[in-house]
């Protein structure tokens, strides 16, 4: 597939001449990049959010304690660890 984007000059420049450098060509070195970036963030991305309704009280939570009920909805205290 053939995309047009819009890349600032002196990025493209620096990419350019990364990609000589290492002896590719700069659409290699740009799709290379976008691919490592890709997989960085799919290593360090935690997946959706967990809903805490749908998922049940967070273990330590005493649900019979209003007060720390309470505290934990103000404050995040207590929960998690």
């Amino acid at each position: 597939m053939c995309t047009t984007i819009s890349i600032k000059d002196d990025l493209l420049v620096e990419a350019k001449a990364a990609a000589t450098r290492t002896g590719q060509t700069a659409d290699a070195f740009i799709e290379d990049a976008i691919r490592r970036h890709l997989d960085a963030i799919k290593i360090s991305d935690p997946g959706p959010p967990v809903d805490p309704i749908l998922s049940g009280p967070s273990p330590g939570l005493d649900r019979e304690n209003a007060d720390a009920l309470l505290e934990t909805m103000k404050f995040g205290l207590g929960v998690g660890g």
